[in-house]
């Protein structure tokens, strides 16, 4: 009876992994942070965003698709300054666009996952010391073009990450944001 299932679920596996478009991606993230109580912090953190996309389904121009990312944001050592950290993951849908000029590949995504904050309180941090873990959601809206074959520049990307309710030591609780400017590059298969 397994081998009937493997028989059946392989080929069935391997269709939809071959009609569907792969890609990996690793960019460059700069982002500012905002509470919810109208605190908006004025340095900027930057760091990395990886993970990789599935577009499967397909209706003429447009492609559907799950997303999966990680991304890491922190303030660098600066002296005195306040050293702020935040690292999430994230997935959820995605929808595209293939466009006729050059291209270009305009992309949406509402992802959904967790976010884990870190502030240092001896330099006047608003974010929980020594961490705080929290629900997030991120909605992302980028351009991707293609330099070589295989390879795409995602040439922007813009991100809003809501952290609602996050527990800074407050009795109940504030929500804090996260604005991302990111570019990098797409490896398709």
């Amino acid at each position: 009876m397994k081998l009937l299932k493997v028989a059946v679920l392989f080929p069935l596996i391997l269709s939809l992994a071959a009609s569907s478009q792969v890609a990996v991606y690793g960019a460059f993230s700069a982002a500012k942070t905002s509470l919810g109580i109208g605190v908006e912090t004025t340095n900027w953190l930057y760091g990395g965003t990886g993970g990789f996309y599935i577009d499967h389904g397909h209706l003429g121009r447009f492609e559907t698709g799950l997303d999966a990312r990680i991304a890491g944001l922190y303030q660098p050592d600066s002296g005195d300054f306040i050293h702020d950290k935040f690292f999430g993951g994230y997935a959820g849908p995605r929808l595209s666009v293939r466009t006729r000029h050059l291209g270009l590949k305009p992309y949406g995504e509402a992802l959904f996952g967790g976010v884990r904050s870190e502030g240092d309180a001896e330099n006047d941090s608003k974010f929980p010391n020594p961490y705080a873990v929290s629900f997030a959601y991120q909605l992302v809206a980028g351009a991707d073009v293609p330099v070589l074959p295989r390879i795409d520049w995602r040439v922007v990307e813009f991100s809003f990450t809501g952290i609602p309710n996050r527990h800074l030591g407050h009795e109940n609780g504030i929500s804090a944001s996260i604005e991302t400017i990111t570019t990098g590059i797409v490896f398709r298969f």
